[in-house]
C-alpha cells in the first residue's frame, strides 16, 4: 500500500497545475477513495495553487 502511495505522489508532481486540478475535480465527482482524494488536495496545497472548488470535500 505505502509502495503505492510514494507511486501516486511521484506521478502527482509531474502534473501540471491545470492537470492537478482537473483531476482534483474528476476525482471528487467520481467518488473516488478519500486517500487519493486527499492526496490530490496535499499537492496543490504544497504548490500553493488556489481554486475555489476546494470546498467539495
Amino acid at each position: 500500500m505505502y509502495r503505492n502511495i510514494q507511486l501516486y505522489r511521484n506521478t502527482l508532481q509531474l502534473l501540471s497545475d491545470e492537470e492537478l486540478i482537473y483531476a482534483y475535480k474528476k476525482a471528487v465527482r467520481n467518488s473516488l477513495s478519500m486517500e487519493f482524494i486527499s492526496l490530490l488536495k496535499k499537492e496543490i496545497e504544497n504548490r500553493g495553487v488556489k481554486i475555489r472548488e476546494l470546498q467539495y470535500t
